[in-house]
């Protein structure tokens, strides 16, 4: 397809260069005047009347001026297919520049990149990378909890992934207790809102334990964090609960 594509290419852009040429053979047969060259030879043999001193120099300048004159005279005035060569070379240039670009456009259309072999549109989708499930993932989290030692500070960040997986897998109670793992091992007050959240969202309502959490992960947060304001609104909502359940 590609060479399909190429041939078509070449074919269109040779075609003006062609005619071009062809014209321009054309017009040189048509337009010869042997004229022209009856004045040539005349100013050569002037020249050499001239060197053999059969002609002296005002005899020999007068004949060449008059000469010269009529040559120039027929060289300005070309016949008229010089002008319709002219015009045609003019037509074959604008055409060739509006063809060049439609036609690199037409080739790209059926090929794709010039340097590629011809693809359709599914087969340049690039292939889907194959994900390891879930259950694979936790598997292999689990092996290197089993063999890795408690105070190896890797094992916070693998408490944080396994409770991911295990949220993904519908196992919030799991997911809890390893990012509570994690927390014990390192304080972030991101982690501790999540914890808080998990908690909040499968109770119902604001914990004891999230809002604990919530105290702890609103202390630790700097004043322009962004999410301040939806933290007092839970501890506001987890304060009003308290003292509902003790009056």
């Amino acid at each position: 397809m590609f060479l399909f594509g190429f041939l078509i290419f070449t074919l269109f852009i040779f075609i003006p260069i062609g005619l071009s040429l062809w014209r321009s053979t054309l017009v040189k047969r048509e337009t010869y005047n042997p004229v022209e060259d009856q004045y040539r030879t005349e100013l050569d043999r002037l020249h050499k009347d001239h060197n053999a001193h059969r002609l002296d120099d005002s005899d020999y300048e007068a004949a060449r001026f008059t000469m010269q004159r009529k040559l120039d005279d027929l060289i300005t005035s070309p016949p008229e297919a010089t002008a319709s060569l002219g015009r045609l070379h003019i037509l074959i240039g604008v055409a060739t520049v509006f063809l060049i670009p439609i036609l690199a456009l037409f080739l790209y259309s059926i090929n794709g990149f010039p340097l590629l072999s011809a693809q359709s549109a599914d087969e340049r989708k690039p292939l889907p990378v194959p994900e390891q499930s879930a259950q694979t993932q936790l598997n292999m989290i689990n092996a290197q909890l089993a063999t890795r030692p408690a105070t190896d500070p890797a094992m916070a960040n693998l408490h944080i992934r396994r409770g991911e997986l295990e949220a993904q897998m519908g196992m919030p109670t799991q997911t809890v207790a390893d990012w509570t793992i994690a927390l014990n091992s390192h304080f972030t007050p991101e982690l501790a809102l999540q914890i808080a959240e998990l908690e909040t969202r499968n109770a119902g309502h604001v914990t004891k334990e999230a809002l604990a959490l919530y105290h702890r992960a609103l202390d630790a947060s700097p004043p322009e964090a962004p999410w301040r304001m939806a933290v007092e609104a839970r501890i506001a909502s987890g304060e009003h609960d308290k003292d509902q359940d003790h009056p």
